[in-house]
Parts: structure tokens; C-alpha cells; sequence
């Protein structure tokens, strides 16, 4: 197969490059999937208050066909507060902007994605090699807390590919159970919950970085919705 007939590898980020709010990257998948369109990254906020921020760093496929043949092409109408760089499937930069509305359904197919990885026994079992990190802010007793699944009580509980920015103030956590919800799909993961010795914010993760000019580094501010 030509590479120029795979899918585009896209990045689409949401806000400025020096407060990214939202992350996306897609690409072709590994052979013999190199037809498809596979989710490479992903950090979005919480849909609302009390709701989960999403993070994947874990290749998850595939996209469908009808996204991966839209992928071939990606370029099109964009979007105030939308940024995006597109490569074809043989590396050469592509001009203009991402498709806005193909942003739209491919954060939405990608979602499911991580919905379906998150029920796999792997991630309960072996959170350090789920690739997901997902967070929630909450208002506890003694000030703002944030729980982070999966995670179980062991040596460098942390430890991913996802960097997860919280300083040197954070307490030990205590661990638990939690419902989950991605893309309206509920999960009962472990849990990890942190009281936070400051205001309630964004807090800040970072994706391993990828080989893709134009981008700014995956460093993203992840919101938790307003009352």
C-alpha cells in the first residue's frame, strides 16, 4: 500500500501554546494496520463539576473506517481556539488547517476507545501499564482533593508515562474504588485520592513527546468545568 493512502497523522490542542486545555493526536496504526486510523494521545478536561478528566498515552485502535478514510485528507474548515499540525502518511507537512468538525467525531470515537481500555482487567490489575491516567477534583472536608485512577497502594504508585505536575506539598494519598465515567460508560477502577494544599485549579499533565514540528510541547492544563 502507498503511504500517501494511510491516514494523516493529526494533532489538534485546544487554548495557547503555553496553556494547552486540550490534546489529540491520530495517526496510522502499526502493520498490518497501517489502513487504520489509531488514537496515539489524548488529555481532555472534565465534561462538567465532579466529572473525570481523560488522559491516554497508549496506541488504541482502530478509529473506524469511515474516520480513517476522512484522516487520508484531513485538511479543512478550523476553529476559533483550535490549533492543529497534519503530516501525510509519508511525513510531508500538510498546509492548512485540521478539520474542525473531524476533531469533533474523532474525540468522540477516541473517548470510546479509552472507555473500552479502561474496562480491561490490565488497567485495574496494572495501573503503571494501562497508559491512562484519569482525574477528578472534588471538595473534600479540609480543602480541594483529586483522585487519579487507576492507581493501587505500591512503590512509585505514579509511575507512567504520563507525567502528573502536583509540587512537593502533596500528602500521601489513601486508596480506594471509584465509578468512572468515559463517554458515559461507567467503570469501577482503584483509586489514588490526593488532598491538595492549595486552591482548586487546573492541574497540569504531560504526555511523552512526539516527533511533530509545529506543535508545542504536550504539556496540558486540564480543567474540572465551573460550578
Amino acid at each position: 500500500m502507498r503511504a500517501d493512502g494511510a491516514p494523516a497523522t493529526v494533532t489538534w490542542w485546544e487554548g495557547e501554546e503555553d496553556q494547552v486545555t486540550a490534546w489529540m493526536t491520530v495517526r496510522r496504526g502499526s502493520p498490518p494496520f497501517e489502513e487504520e486510523a489509531w488514537l496515539a494521545q489524548l488529555a481532555v478536561p472534565a465534561p462538567r463539576p465532579g466529572g473525570w478528566a481523560i488522559v491516554s498515552a497508549v496506541p488504541l485502535g482502530g478509529l473506524g473506517q469511515a474516520l480513517s478514510a476522512r484522516l487520508r485528507d484531513p485538511i479543512g474548515a478550523g476553529r476559533r481556539g483550535l490549533s492543529s499540525v497534519a503530516f501525510s502518511a509519508a511525513g510531508r507537512p500538510l498546509a492548512g488547517e485540521a478539520d474542525a468538525e473531524l476533531y469533533d467525531a474523532c474525540r468522540a470515537a477516541s473517548l470510546a476507545l479509552v472507555a473500552e481500555r479502561a474496562r480491561d482487567a490490565i488497567v485495574a490489575r496494572e495501573p503503571r501499564r494501562s497508559g491512562l491516567m484519569l482525574l477528578r477534583l472534588g471538595d473534600g472536608t479540609d480543602g480541594p482533593e483529586l483522585d487519579v485512577a487507576p492507581a493501587i497502594d505500591e512503590p512509585a504508585w505514579r509511575g507512567r508515562p504520563i507525567d502528573l505536575e502536583l509540587g512537593s506539598d502533596v500528602q500521601d494519598p489513601t486508596f480506594s474504588s471509584e465509578t468512572v465515567t468515559i463517554a458515559d460508560a461507567e467503570v469501577t477502577l482503584p483509586c489514588a485520592r490526593l488532598q491538595l494544599e492549595r486552591e482548586a485549579g487546573p492541574v497540569q499533565i504531560i504526555l511523552p513527546k512526539l516527533q511533530l514540528p509545529g506543535a508545542p510541547d504536550p504539556r496540558v492544563h486540564l480543567r474540572f468545568g465551573s460550578p
